[in-house]
């Protein structure tokens, strides 16, 4: 885990199970990204899964920044593109998007597990009810406003200037690519991005779609007993090998390329 004060708010990161004793009983979610997987990774355990998708335009360039601050919240003063990393960390990373989102589309088709997928931009613009409905799904039922979880979900207004953790501030990352690359995004993505919502052709958003699958799932479950559901302890033909298909060795060196912004620093007054 990069991130030093998601740690402090029980987030431990890729491989702590939920059973571990560094990871409090108030911490009901388990985050991971598995299929994609590193060595030796500890087998994950549930009967529920949510899976959070976002827009690859906005994915490639903040897991490259990732690479080069080695944190999620901070941003640099070079200009990334020009690094050969860049490139190769959109070839690499097309396909694996493509393999992420299939697997657990076929997952949800083939009834192995309950799962609900949440757009990551939902979550930001109507966070109360997104979130609401994310705990009506992880406790299986309608949940009030007026109820304990609806009260926590709306103080939680109050909190947004206070947490530990805030991201980076927003650019259009579409600015981060040149129009070839993002035709072949947009190519060798095309069906997701529809899916999703995310495509950018006119009509050809199937967002109502997405919406209507997430449906069929939950009404599928809806009064069936949760299965155990468990990854599988070490590499299976499903999963997506960190080292060997990322070779994240070619990408050790950004760190010391780069220069921190100072998130304190005012910008320079424009002319």
């Amino acid at each position: 885990m990069l991130n030093v004060s998601l740690q402090y708010s029980a987030f431990k990161g890729e491989g702590h199970s939920t059973s571990s004793p560094k990871i409090p009983p108030s911490c009901w979610i388990h985050k991971t990204h598995y299929p994609y997987v590193i060595p030796y990774q500890k087998q994950l355990q549930g009967n529920q899964v949510l899976v959070c998708v976002r827009n690859p335009f906005d994915v490639f360039p903040s897991q490259f920044l990732k690479f080069c601050t080695m944190t999620h919240n901070l941003d640099i003063n070079e200009d990334f593109t020009q690094f050969p990393e860049w490139k190769l960390h959109l070839s690499q990373e097309v396909g694996i998007w493509k393999r992420w989102h299939y697997y657990w589309i076929r997952m949800a088709q083939e009834r192995r597990v309950p799962i609900k997928f949440v757009r990551f931009e939902d979550v930001r613009e109507g966070k109360d009810e997104v979130l609401l409905k994310i705990m009506e799904y992880c406790l299986r039922g309608q949940i009030s406003k007026e109820s304990v979880i609806g009260r926590r979900i709306a103080s939680g207004k109050e909190r947004d200037g206070k947490v530990a953790y805030k991201p980076k501030k927003k650019r259009d990352n579409l600015t981060y690519y040149t129009e070839d690359q993002k035709l072949k995004i947009m190519t060798e993505l095309r069906d997701l991005l529809r899916f999703f919502g995310y495509s950018q052709e006119k009509g050809k958003s199937s967002q109502p779609y997405f919406n209507i699958f997430n449906a069929e799932c939950e009404e599928y479950w809806r009064d069936k007993a949760l299965p155990e559901f468990k990854t599988n302890t070490f590499w299976s033909s499903d999963s997506i090998n960190m080292l060997k298909e990322k070779q994240i060795h070619r990408y050790f060196d950004l760190p010391m390329k780069v220069t921190i912004k100072d998130p304190h620093k005012m910008p320079e007054p424009r002319d």
